[in-house]
């Protein structure tokens, strides 16, 4: 952007596009790494594959089952349902992940009372103090009320407006200005009509992005189904499960590689495809409308 950069920026570009450099070659190593055979990766784990051996995906697919205990015994989930159960997880966590704080932030940006503002100042707070230990009674308060190991109450649990997220809708909404609300009220439109078909069109980007930076992050996480929903597994929580697997079969490197990139496949083609919407809307969303 500028015509002479200074010399601080051409080192943090030399440094970024190292590290760029250095994850691309990663996942690069390791697509090639998933296509070999195992006597091949033993004798060479940098050399291109001679032999591509598509047979390590279908062994993976196939290791993506994993054994859930029931009342009446153990229930092996296959890798049709648990890919089922990704999308339902992902899909459900970072749409009440998103819509909360953003349907938060607007009240609290919009409506002049003094005591909201006390919620952007809770969240301010938490933000500012690493909390800590707090799983143990997370699970314990989610088992009291009933919606442990269900999937519906996995998304209430997402259905925060604590963080970062807020304060990133509510500068957005602060950047809309108030005559757009008064002009459509003249004209007869109630709270509900303004928000669903005036501001939120305005902040589509935005939204839009951090669905996606969610449904990324809920996608590849294991800990939290592993814990709250056992009975409900996702991709993720089978990959933890054939990682840590004694197999024999399952455990040669080539084969654990194909797992992780049937995991990683989905969401890089995601992006591929979203990537201009992935990539600095979240500043621009609100400023720019």
């Amino acid at each position: 952007m500028r015509k002479k950069p200074s010399a601080l920026l051409i080192v943090l570009f030399v440094l970024m596009a190292f590290i760029a450099t250095m994850y691309i070659l990663m996942i690069v190593w390791a697509g090639f790494a998933s296509l070999k055979d195992p006597w091949e990766f033993d004798d060479s784990a940098l050399a291109f594959p001679k032999i591509w051996s598509f047979v390590n995906y279908a062994s993976a697919f196939k290791s993506y089952t994993v054994k859930v205990p029931t009342p009446t015994g153990d229930v092996f989930v296959g890798p049709v349902r648990i890919i089922i159960n990704t999308i339902f997880y992902a899909g459900g966590c970072a749409f009440l992940g998103t819509l909360v704080p953003c349907i938060t932030s607007y009240v609290v940006a919009k409506y002049k009372f003094r005591v909201l503002k006390i919620y952007y100042v809770i969240v301010v707070v938490c933000l500012s103090i690493p909390i800590i230990g707090g799983t143990a009674s997370q699970l314990r308060i989610a088992k009291s009320i009933g919606i442990y190991d269900t999937i519906w109450g996995i998304w209430l649990m997402r259905g925060y407006f604590i963080g970062s997220y807020f304060l990133i809708f509510y500068s957005s909404f602060m950047m809309i200005p108030n005559s757009f609300s008064e002009a459509a009220k003249i004209d007869g439109a109630g709270n509900f009509t303004i928000l669903f078909k005036l501001v939120l069109p305005l902040i589509s980007k935005t939204f839009t992005t951090i669905l996606l930076i969610l449904f990324v992050n809920y996608w590849n996480e294991y800990e939290t189904p592993l814990m709250f929903t056992p009975s409900v597994p996702t991709l993720a929580v089978g990959l933890y499960k054939f990682a840590i697997s004694a197999s024999d079969e399952y455990g040669k490197t080539p084969i654990q590689l194909a797992g992780s990139m049937i995991l990683f496949i989905p969401i890089l083609i995601m992006y591929i495809c979203l990537q201009d919407k992935l990539m600095g809307n979240i500043s621009m969303g609100g400023i720019k409308e």
